[in-house]
């Protein structure tokens, strides 16, 4: 069973779906919309690039304030406004609401209920729900309904009973003490050997065993980590360089210092963009240039423009990339590894086959440590192979995919041989010892 978001169920199918909480309030939500004239630290809706327009008559309404000449004016254009914007967010609700129930293959199960969480008056049923249920109702239902109460309870059944524990529990000294008991009397092991054959020793032994078993396994799944279901092509390097400390890294997570790595690279990765004609929205997880290594801390303007006239006199320079900055999602086994390209060119002389490369503002990793590194290259080859294979609509074969680093201050373009397939990919995924053992969660 897997428990996700609808957002990070995009592009996946299950043969059973179901998507709880289609409660009034909700799913769809009654948030308040997020606008410039209400919260200043809003982008203004004319600044966006994804407002309205003749072009984008779908996109984020803009105030419309042209003939407001006093304050009766302003507040009716303002509430006008606000109408729009929570029209506009139900819209983008419901277009959530397929992608929900569109992940189903066989079976989708939808639920709501009039009371969720410990709220004082019931909600009811969302207005998703209630148009699901008058379509499974009708002369030609499209399913089942097999719960539907009208009617909500006069009180909330999450507080109509009080349920009270105590924590941390307390020690059970029996079970010391009976393991005791059975070393002095039977220094035996009760998994390996018979128990004593008859008396007070074998009595103890048959109640300590099962204890004891318990305690040996305690100990042992102590240090066990669960790899996580997402991840990113810089956490397989990570996993694939120090197996131990990504593991540490899991089992006690803690914040990552300001990288000024990822800094340098961000602004010489947004110089490349505006330079190929592209401009995108960079995710907090997906800044460029946080796997470099050697930079200096921040960059310079006289830093910037040894890195630009270093790539001006690259090959790369004179060729157009068939993409740029390509985020991607796409699922490996159980796994979904996710990320960001920084270029995609056709390879010239391959028919359809294409080049990834990705610019680094670093040093030159050392050779013990390409292996390791490449890995990154492979998640993007794979990953690339699936975009074409979608975009092309006939498959698309990994062999006609290449990828290789280009050192930009050293000009150098690295292109590791043997890049692990698929099949590689999932095995390091499922092999990965760290201190303790580090486990894969579903990966067959």
């Amino acid at each position: 069973m897997q428990i996700l978001t609808v957002h990070s169920a995009k592009g996946l199918e299950w043969e059973i779906v179901a998507v709880p909480h289609l409660v009034h309030g909700v799913f769809p939500s009654d948030q308040a919309p997020e606008t410039s004239v209400r919260t200043a630290t809003q982008l203004p809706e004319q600044l966006r690039g994804d407002r309205e327009s003749e072009d984008n008559p779908g996109g984020v309404p803009v105030p419309r304030l042209d003939d407001v000449t006093d304050r009766k004016l302003l507040q009716n254009a303002l509430e006008s406004h606000i109408k729009r914007v929570k029209r506009r967010s139900l819209d983008e609700d419901r277009r959530l609401f397929y992608v929900a129930v569109t992940r189903a293959e066989r079976t989708l199960l939808l639920s709501g209920s009039h009371w969720i969480g410990a709220t004082a008056k019931p909600k009811g049923p969302s207005e998703f729900l209630d148009e699901v249920v008058e379509a499974c109702g009708g002369d030609d239902p499209l399913g089942e309904i097999d719960h539907l109460v009208v009617t909500p309870s006069p009180i909330n059944p999450a507080t109509a009973t009080a349920v009270e524990a105590t924590w941390p529990r307390p020690a059970a000294p029996d079970r010391v003490t009976v393991a005791r008991a059975v070393e002095a009397a039977a220094p035996v092991d009760p998994e390996n050997e018979d128990p004593p054959e008859a008396g007070p020793a074998r009595r103890w032994h048959l109640a300590a065993a099962p204890l004891l078993a318990d305690a040996r396994r305690a100990a042992e799944q102590r240090d066990e980590v669960v790899l996580p279901r997402r991840l990113t092509a810089g956490q397989i390097v990570a996993l694939a360089s120090d197996p131990q400390e990504f593991a540490d890294r899991l089992r006690r997570p803690v914040p990552f210092r300001p990288d000024r790595f990822a800094r340098r690279g961000t602004r010489f990765h947004l110089w490349l963009e505006h330079r190929f004609g592209a401009t995108h929205l960079l995710d907090i997880d997906d800044l460029p240039g946080a796997g470099d290594q050697g930079a200096v801390d921040g960059l310079s303007e006289a830093d910037l423009t040894e890195l630009q006239e270093a790539f001006e006199s690259s090959p790369w320079a004179r060729m157009t990339p068939d993409a740029v900055e390509v985020p991607f999602e796409v699922g490996l086994g159980d796994h979904l590894l996710r990320g960001r390209m920084d270029a995609v060119f056709g390879a010239a002389g391959d028919g359809d086959g294409w080049i990834i490369v990705d610019w680094k503002t670093g040093r030159v990793p050392a050779e013990r440590d390409m292996p390791a590194v490449a890995l990154q290259l492979a998640v993007y080859r794979y990953a690339w192979a699936k975009i074409a294979t979608a975009r092309l609509g006939r498959p698309v074969e990994l062999e006609s995919v290449r990828a290789a680093f280009h050192y930009v201050r050293s000009g150098r373009t690295i292109e590791p041989a043997d890049l692990p397939d698929a099949d590689e990919l999932l095995r390091i995924l499922s092999e990965g010892p760290g201190r303790g053992r580090l486990l894969s969660r579903g990966v067959r």
